[in-house]
């Protein structure tokens, strides 16, 4: 009598139970592989399935074969043997190609050359690594799987309180989607700080001391913050004059004039009559030192900062070149320090000292990128939710103020 593959799989094993082992066997597994799929695919697979909203997502290791039914997976030919394919899979703000350019140009001064960036989807399985702008993806436009030896990159500049512009929300939905990060924090796999400090002589001429007659100059355009930096201002407005540029304020550079934005310019305007700048972050996070603190460097005015804790700072800024709203006890004593600088021009000059030996650099992170995944990298998956959560590196600013 033969075995045949009608009824339940129960009754096919009970009918077969006297019958040739080894044809029942082998009749079990092609049921059972063509009901369920491969018995082995989650044994081989290297990371956990990950959910994306109600959508069931895996890293394939077959993703040669799954790829040919998808319309954005046919691949188009390329020549480009040897070197590593870096894909934009979102827009960055207003840039599109993340400020970095398309194509193997924009990697011709790093030590590492072997990149090339490229938006076209349709080489999803050639690339090497996949960039996601943290704060432009949408669950319903993210790739289904992820080659082992491929990175799923997130990129982001914006503080983990900014994470409510997600369009993916809650962040967990995100859980081990990435195996990679890159953004300002310190311990992100590709470091991607705003700028950092270097040594050399800073650039550029410091207006003179005696034309700074106004105290603080402050330029915003987010004027309702996690960070409640507009509180903060208005406590130090009532000792000191604040001079407040953009859209939260009154005042417009002159550089702006004409359609034309040159923010370094503007922070120049300021610094000629300016003793201060307000470098108040959005986010009181770790590490979160944004690009209006280098401009004030580079323009010859003292920041005064709000954001980071100091000693993310001190890793990071010339020596003496910045005052830390968190070394003084009171919005008031930070208000008298302040005025006994205006007041005594040795001290507050001696917070340009800095710029005969070191000079604000902008920092190569995309040079960096190419090097790391140039290298082979172990497996691994990222918990974005534990990585980026507001809890690990941000404080509550009724925490981090002192009255």
């Amino acid at each position: 009598m033969r075995c045949t593959f009608g009824g339940s799989r129960k009754s096919m094993q009970k009918f077969c139970a006297s019958k040739t082992l080894i044809f029942c066997t082998i009749a079990l597994f092609l049921t059972t592989y063509t009901f369920i799929g491969n018995p082995w695919k989650q044994v081989f697979s290297h990371e956990p399935l990950y959910a994306l909203g109600t959508k069931l997502v895996r890293n394939d290791t077959e993703m040669e074969t799954s790829m040919v039914s998808h319309p954005l997976r046919h691949p188009t030919s390329s020549n480009h043997t040897g070197v590593n394919i870096l894909l934009y899979w979102t827009d960055r703000q207003d840039r599109p190609v993340f400020y970095n350019g398309l194509g193997q140009k924009s990697f011709s001064g790093c030590p590492v050359k072997n990149c090339l960036t490229t938006k076209n989807r349709t080489w999803l399985r050639q690339a090497r690594a996949v960039l996601f702008h943290g704060m432009h993806m949408n669950a319903t436009d993210l790739p289904e799987h992820r080659r082992q030896d491929q990175q799923f990159v997130f990129y982001l500049r914006e503080a983990p309180t900014f994470h409510y512009l997600l369009k993916i929300n809650p962040l967990n939905s995100l859980d081990y989607f990435f195996n990679m990060t890159m953004t300002y924090h310190r311990h992100a796999d590709v470091f991607s700080p705003y700028a950092t400090t270097v040594a050399g002589k800073q650039k550029g001429e410091l207006p003179e001391f005696s034309k700074r007659v106004r105290a603080a100059a402050w330029m915003v355009s987010h004027c309702s913050t996690h960070s409640k930096r507009e509180r903060y201002v208005q406590k130090l407005a009532r000792h000191l004059v604040v001079d407040i540029y953009g859209k939260c304020g009154t005042l417009k550079c002159p550089s702006d004039q004409g359609g034309k934005k040159n923010k370094l310019a503007c922070y120049r305007n300021m610094a000629a009559s300016h003793f201060f700048y307000l470098s108040f972050e959005n986010g009181l996070c770790e590490d979160y030192i944004t690009e209006k603190f280098w401009h004030a460097l580079q323009a010859g005015i003292v920041p005064v900062v709000r954001g980071a804790p100091p000693e993310s700072y001190r890793r990071v800024a010339p020596p003496n070149s910045f005052i830390h709203v968190q070394d003084f006890a009171s919005v008031q004593l930070l208000a008298t320090y302040l005025t006994s600088l205006m007041e005594n021009r040795t001290a507050y000059e001696s917070y340009f000292a800095w710029r005969s030996s070191y000079q604000v650099s902008w920092y190569p992170d995309f040079c960096h990128l190419c090097a790391y995944v140039s290298r082979k990298q172990p497996t691994k998956s990222v918990k974005i939710s534990e990585v980026w959560g507001i809890d690990r590196s941000c404080v509550r600013p009724d925490i981090a103020d002192k009255e």
